[in-house]
């Protein structure tokens, strides 16, 4: 399980910088990394936000 999740986590990355090169278009300014890391919070708090929206609807519906 451990190599799977490694993989995905490689995956999004690589498919991160590729959406940052898109925006980017070869010009790297300094606040490239930063970008990127808001990015990679937004989706993580995004993913978060469904998981526990599912754990409380499993929740609910077990009553």
């Amino acid at each position: 399980k451990l190599g799977s999740f490694s993989k995905e986590i490689g995956k999004r990355f690589h498919q991160g910088i590729r959406e940052m090169e898109k925006r980017y278009q070869g010009g790297w300014p300094v606040n490239v990394m930063a970008d990127y890391c808001w990015m990679f919070k937004r989706e993580s708090s995004s993913v978060e936000s469904c998981s526990r929206k599912a754990k409380l609807k499993e929740f609910h519906t077990s009553k």
